[in-house]
């Protein structure tokens, strides 16, 4: 397997990861549907934990590859 296509494994299994949680975030209810929310407070919030989600999964991207993801990486993973 070359480079590439290990950096493709490792993107699909951290935009998996990154899926799973979000999933987990809004059953639980940390994580509200942002088009219906009027909150400011509420909106904020949705907007740290999926920033943080994403830095997580930038970092582990790092860790793996040994280089940071790039805008069309990141867009690939993260939509």
């Amino acid at each position: 397997m070359n480079r590439e296509e290990k950096k493709k494994l490792i993107m699909k299994h951290i935009e998996k990861k990154t899926e799973q949680k979000i999933i987990k975030n809004i059953v639980e209810g940390k994580i509200t549907n942002p088009v219906l929310e009027k909150d400011e407070k509420k909106q904020e919030k949705n907007q740290d934990i999926l920033l943080t989600l994403m830095t997580e999964g930038a970092r582990e991207f790092r860790e793996k590859t040994g280089q940071g993801m790039s805008y069309g990486e990141m867009r690939q993973m993260y939509g």
